[in-house]
């Protein structure tokens, strides 16, 4: 049986119990106020400089009932800290008791704040319901560390801001490990700029030694001036200036990194641009890309050099490309034809499958078309058979199979098929054929193209079919040469007794007897 100081101390441990469960779960909690307790569900928060995060706190009204006497209002407001901003997405409620509310908090650190460790207080204000009635607070500490890399505190005499310097005095003091700073970056930019930047140059311009000098020698006007620039910039973290002073004057430097960087963007775009156009050129009448190219490449490189440059100087972009991506989409989808008609026509024009005067067939199509021209929305063919131009949207035109007939050269190759009787000998037939693509001046006889040759191609009902293949100079021709070897063909057949059959059909009848 249990003794009487055992149930004394098992109902103790029960009474504990009973009040650790009443209490809210969390890390840190604030004192009583009037029935209100703070509680946060976590020891630390921390944030980036220019950033914001988020974490919840619990307010809890530990009076034993709702009734309107143990209503209390709750203000929540947080203690100052520099270059942070902490506002409360609730800030102002009432609260029952017996009951708990989640309240958000926001803290957003400045850009141009300083890296530290700090206290962040969450202060409770807590008043009844009843008018004139007396204020009381309750507070939650949350420790809050701030991350910056625009912060002096890790570069401060240091070398390159990473550095010991291990130079005995008087070198190693601020204004020496600045100095020694700076020409050590000026050092590392003539590096970069006499050494790596032309092998870069070289590898992305390797096909235009022109240009590449030209380019080589505008950098190197422009890169004293950014490596001065750039290397003071670097050197006043290190001297321990004002992080006001050093961000904004890193922020009208990146400025000019951006600009410089897009006009070498500019420069390798309009290089490859040209040359691409040029190799597009033939004799025909075409669309002149270039002013196209040049408008699309500077609206692309002029928007991203934009969004760098505001980013930069700390603007927010989420919402303007979110309401641009929204505008871009509505455009998008009530030109989507036109759009479409207009890359597709960009692509054929630089890509250039086909030029003018070519001849090709499109998709399953068997006619054959002769392109007149390629313009940026549509592509005019002309039937070969007949007078009649067909004006075809180049998203049409992209979309399907083209067969270039004459990409190459003109020369084409015909199938000219005769048939023969049964019985007929076949390598007397073969050899006329022959003879009579030999003798035809439109027929290529030489190595370059294989010989006209014979071969049986099928035992019809009726006949033996048999397939004279020729190359002749000009696709423009085939027809015509078609029509002469048949007829020689068939002339030579009738002076040889070769006998070409007509279709035959034997009928027999049966009769029965009645």
């Amino acid at each position: 049986m249990m003794s009487k100081g055992a149930a004394i101390a098992v109902a103790l441990v029960a009474v504990a119990s009973a009040l650790l469960l009443a209490v809210p779960f969390g890390e840190a909690s604030g004192a009583d106020a009037d029935g209100i307790v703070a509680s946060s569900y976590g020891e630390s928060v921390s944030v980036h400089a220019g950033g914001v995060v988020e974490f919840d706190i619990l307010v809890s009204n530990i009076l034993p009932d709702d009734s309107l006497g143990n209503r209390r209002m709750v203000t929540v407001t947080a203690g100052h800290i520099d270059d942070v901003d902490v506002t409360a997405a609730e800030g102002h409620f009432p609260i029952d008791g017996q009951d708990s509310k989640t309240v958000k908090v926001k803290v957003a650190a400045s850009r141009y704040a300083g890296s530290f460790d700090g206290i962040l207080h969450i202060i409770l204000k807590v008043k009844t319901v009843q008018p004139n009635s007396a204020e009381t607070e309750t507070s939650t500490d949350i420790h809050l560390q701030v991350n910056s890399e625009l912060s002096s505190d890790k570069t401060f005499n240091k070398i390159l801001g990473a550095f010991d310097n291990p130079f005995p005095e008087p070198f190693n003091g601020v204004l020496a490990t600045t100095v020694i700073t700076f020409i050590l970056w000026i050092l590392i930019g003539l590096i970069v700029v006499e050494v790596f930047m032309p092998l870069f140059l070289r590898m992305v311009l390797f096909k235009y030694k022109s240009e590449e000098d030209d380019l080589k020698h505008e950098i190197r006007r422009v890169a004293p001036l950014v490596l001065i620039l750039f290397a003071f910039s670097k050197s006043l973290w290190v001297y321990g200036a004002p992080d006001e002073i050093v961000v904004m004057l890193e922020s009208w430097f990146n400025i000019l990194y951006i600009i410089l960087g897009a006009y070498i963007v500019w420069r390798l775009y309009t290089i490859y641009m040209k040359h691409v156009v040029k190799s597009g050129k033939d004799n025909t009448e075409r669309v002149d890309l270039e002013p196209i190219l040049k408008l699309f490449g500077k609206l692309v490189i002029s928007v991203v050099g934009v969004a760098m440059i505001a980013t930069s100087l700390g603007f927010n972009l989420t919402v303007i490309i979110t309401s641009a991506g929204i505008v871009s989409l509505g455009i998008t989808l009530g030109a989507q034809s036109v759009l479409s008609q207009f890359f597709s026509g960009l692509v054929i024009l630089i890509t250039h499958p086909f030029r003018s005067g070519d001849y090709v067939r499109i998709g399953t199509n068997s006619i054959t078309y002769e392109v007149r021209s390629v313009n940026l929305m549509n592509t005019v063919f002309k039937n070969w058979d007949n007078e009649e131009d067909i004006i075809m949207p180049n998203n049409s035109v992209a979309a399907a199979t083209v067969t270039n007939i004459t990409a190459e050269n003109t020369l084409y190759k015909i199938y000219v098929y005769m048939s023969v009787a049964y019985g007929t000998d076949l390598d007397k037939a073969k050899r006329i054929m022959i003879d009579a693509a030999m003798n035809e001046t439109l027929v290529v006889k030489s190595d370059s193209v294989p010989m006209p040759a014979t071969r049986l191609t099928s035992l019809d009902a009726s006949s033996v079919t048999i397939r004279l293949a020729v190359f002749i100079h000009d696709f423009n021709d085939s027809a015509r040469v078609e029509g002469l070897l048949r007829e020689k063909m068939y002339l030579a057949f009738l002076e040889n007794g070769i006998s070409i059959p007509f279709p035959q059909l034997d009928v027999h009848l049966s009769r029965e007897d009645a």
